[in-house]
């Protein structure tokens, strides 16, 4: 279990080369990790971010009824809800020198390498510019950390409560998954951390069999599948400053399942 609190401890101490911030794009590559000095930071970049934009928007198609205003006083637009949505995440921040360890097929060791912040910049712009073909180069995946308090059975996480502070909390990827309700053996539910596999425990979904058919929500006791969001980056902006070591940039993912990736 990783807290914002050991994330800026492990800045504050190691300065470079380990996990410094709660945001990262994920090569394609980044599921072929397997070797045994393999990092969480293999195959991936991590963005220290200033601001996080999360766009949601829903494609609902309104169509206004003729004639209802003059009919009834008041007019009236029958919407179909098609369940449409476009999903997009608007990042900005700063690059600075970062430690690069990639790992690739049939190569005995991780390649590790410290990069300036002009490299890393140059690095994913060269990513931006590939396709899905090119998964050492491709960029595939953002996850975004936050603090969380409740699990994916609407109940606290272990050693978890209400009064927990945020930089205390555990950290899960942001998603867009839904939750659903873990019951005790005798069909109740209470706040507390209860341990799915316990005997007689019940999950009841909070709405249907199709809610989970994407995947479930991210959970501490499963961190396998705690799984980022899948997509493109469509734009990328760089600004070098003169005299500045670290580079301002912006980027714009777009949330997809993409073919072929």
């Amino acid at each position: 279990m990783v807290s914002t609190k050991d994330i800026l401890e492990g800045l504050a101490e190691n300065g470079y080369g380990g996990m410094e911030s709660t945001v990262f794009l994920n090569f394609a590559a980044f599921g072929d990790k397997q070797g045994a000095d393999d990092a969480g930071i293999t195959n991936r970049i991590m963005l220290k971010c200033e601001s996080v934009q999360l766009d949601t928007n829903r494609s609902v198609a309104p169509i206004p009824i003729p004639f209802s205003g003059a009919v009834t006083g008041e007019s009236q637009t029958l919407a179909i809800d098609l369940g449409i949505a476009s999903k997009r995440i608007s990042l900005s921040g700063i690059i600075t020198d970062q430690v690069i360890k990639k790992r690739f097929q049939n190569v005995e060791d991780t390649v590790s390498v410290h990069m300036t912040a002009f490299e890393v910049a140059q690095l994913m712009h060269s990513a931006v510019d590939s396709s899905f073909l090119q998964k050492h180069q491709n960029f595939a995946e953002l996850i975004i950390l936050m603090p969380t308090r409740v699990n994916r059975y609407y109940r606290y996480h272990s050693g978890v409560d209400e009064t927990t502070s945020h930089s205390e909390l555990p950290l899960l990827p942001f998603s867009y998954k839904a939750r659903e309700v873990l019951l005790d053996s005798s069909g109740n539910w209470q706040s507390t951390y209860l341990d799915p596999n316990t005997t007689g425990a019940t999950v009841k979904r909070g709405d249907n069999f199709f809610a989970t058919l994407t995947g479930n929500y991210p959970d501490l006791d499963d961190p396998e599948k705690n799984m980022g969001l899948s997509g493109y980056v469509d734009s990328f902006g760089t600004q070098i400053t003169p005299g500045q070591p670290f580079i301002t940039f912006t980027l714009s993912f777009v949330v997809a399942a993409v073919i072929g990736q």
